[in-house]
């Protein structure tokens, strides 16, 4: 598979997966915690499904998910940056958004390019045993 569609592969994952995720978000309206519990939990299934219909490595479900996390943490820091504001209100400063912000959003792109690969994992092992593929002996 060339490189061009690996990445294709993985922003379709990624735009999916939080388009999903966010559909499920509305039926289900709750904090942010459950949206990155949403998002994580799509990224595997859409990951899986495509190494059900396409033999993809595991680093396109990887790509997929982080794709995904940042994509949300772009969107979400437009909408703050644009967003109106009240009277007296401010902007978060970028000293306000380092360090417990800066290491929630890298653990979630972590653990939602973990899904990726995980999905992709073990939507090759079904495909391949549902084809009574040999494995090779370890």
């Amino acid at each position: 598979m060339s490189k061009l569609r690996a990445a294709m592969w993985s922003i379709a994952i990624g735009v999916l997966a939080v388009m999903l995720a966010a559909m499920l978000f509305r039926v289900l309206p709750a904090g942010g915690a459950v949206f990155v519990a949403l998002l994580v939990a799509c990224v595997a299934l859409l990951s899986l499904l495509l190494a059900l219909l396409v033999e993809v490595s595991p680093v396109v479900g990887a790509g997929g998910g982080a794709f995904g996390a940042i994509l949300v943490a772009a969107v979400l820091g437009i909408t703050i940056a644009l967003a109106p504001l009240g009277l007296g209100a401010q902007r978060p400063q970028l000293t306000d958004l380092l360090w417990k912000p800066l290491f929630a959003l890298i653990g979630v792109i972590a653990v939602c390019a973990a899904a990726g690969w995980t999905g992709v994992r073990l939507g090759l092992r079904l495909s391949r045993r549902a084809r009574g593929a040999v494995r090779p002996p370890v």
